[in-house]
């Protein structure tokens, strides 16, 4: 084997071994959330409720699964009012989020 080929095969291993670490740590990256704590109130949803508190850039199905998991819901994930859940926000957003949701909700600390 020839010194150049020898490069070659070592530089696509580097190339190899620098995506791999690139797509994982990819996989790691979340932002930073923070919670606010609502009260359920009469015809809210986790739709609605997901909507109040998502991102403009944030898929709000994904808001509603968090929601969920935050909450140990089940599947149907059913809600009543005056019942206290957990709503995950974006730090950066939390301000502006919890002014909203104060508007129309008893928000227990």
């Amino acid at each position: 084997m020839n010194i150049v080929t020898a490069n070659k095969k070592i530089l696509l291993l580097f190339l190899l071994v620098l995506g791999i670490i690139g797509t994982q740590s990819g996989w790691n990256y979340q932002k930073e959330s923070t919670y606010i704590t609502v009260s359920v109130q009469q015809g809210d949803t986790l739709w609605n409720l997901a909507s109040l508190s998502a991102e403009t850039d944030r898929d709000i199905r994904s808001v509603v699964q968090d929601i969920i998991e935050s909450n140990h819901l089940q599947d149907n994930a059913d809600i009543y009012p005056g019942q206290v859940l957990k709503i995950p926000v974006d730090a950066q957003h939390e301000t502006a989020v919890r002014q909203q949701l104060a508007q129309t909700h008893y928000m227990p600390e």
